[in-house]
């Protein structure tokens, strides 16, 4: 599991509208986030394998209209934990 608070403890911002998801290490470095019961890619290599679009818990961004804030600590946070 992987949350708000432990991104804070690592130094970089939370970049989805729940509070914490179950990580899952998937095939060919495939990485997959659990929220509220559905299971989401967190890269493309997930989102190839048919697992759904992570934009409904992925915050926007309050900058720049139509764009979502950075994931990509959590994802290299994510592919770290799973040793890829």
């Amino acid at each position: 599991m992987i949350s708000a608070d432990i991104a804070a403890e690592e130094g970089w911002d939370w970049p989805l509208s729940v509070d914490s998801v179950t990580y899952m290490c998937g095939e060919g470095n495939a990485i997959i986030v659990k929220a509220d019961g559905e299971l989401y890619a967190l890269n493309g290599l997930a989102k190839g394998q048919g697992y759904a679009d992570l934009d409904p818990i992925w915050l926007d961004d309050p900058e720049v209209d139509g764009l979502k804030v950075d994931a990509g600590s959590l994802t290299d946070y994510v592919l770290e934990q799973c040793g890829y």
